[in-house]
């Protein structure tokens, strides 16, 4: 990390037994190796803040023990293959700031541990799941400046109550409900009171009316 390596990520490394590849800051593009995905050991994989190009494959449901996935500032593309909704140890997900499109899926409220999901700055649409609203570890939920309707999902809401995580040294940022710069319409819903964890709510720039609970 933190230099200026450039090309492409070699495909050598999904032959070697890495339990952690971080690639954060450097100057990396093309495509992601599907092959890495296939790797047994890898429990984080981080490459943020790189060139990186093409789209998400099926593959990544393969890293079933992948706990940490951070690929934001990158050039991303397509959509987020629902096969993620495997990936039942993965804490942190941080797509922030790539060109990603299509619905959020519904199969990542498959992902019990997620602790952290941004998925901020890209250029997704339709509505935020209702199954996200029962991940129990979240503490970090970050969908702003993308192209999402409808209302904010909260019926039987377990997010952001839960005082301990079992590992906060994963939690980027505890607390923050990010869901600004959207066409979210509707109430802004009660449950939302309930969420004791919450410390920046953020709900600017969509169209929202009624009250404040």
């Amino acid at each position: 990390m933190n230099n200026k390596i450039v090309g492409s990520i070699p495909n050598y490394l999904s032959e070697l037994p890495l339990m952690v590849l971080d690639l954060d800051n450097n100057n990396f593009s093309g495509q992601i190796p599907s092959s890495l995905w296939n790797l047994s050991t890898l429990m984080e994989f981080s490459a943020s803040n790189n060139h990186l190009e093409g789209s998400l494959p099926m593959e990544i449901g393969n890293a079933v023990i992948l706990q940490r996935l951070v690929l934001s500032n990158n050039r991303l593309i397509g959509t987020i293959p629902k096969e993620i909704g495997s990936l039942l140890s993965l804490s942190v997900f941080n797509l922030n700031g790539n060109m990603l499109e299509g619905n959020i899926p519904s199969e990542l409220g498959d992902c019990i541990s997620l602790t952290t999901l941004d998925l901020g700055n890209n250029q997704l649409n339709g509505s935020i799941p209702e199954k996200l609203v029962k991940l129990s570890q979240l503490q970090c939920l970050v969908l702003s400046h993308n192209n999402l309707s409808g209302s904010i999902p909260a019926k039987e809401s377990s997010y952001f109550r839960q005082l301990t995580v079992p590992d906060l040294s994963f939690v980027q940022h505890i607390g923050v409900l990010d869901l600004s710069h959207n066409q979210l319409s509707g109430t802004i819903p009660d449950e939302l009171g309930n969420c004791v964890m919450v410390v920046d709510l953020l709900l600017s720039n969509n169209l929202l009316s009624g009250s404040i609970p």
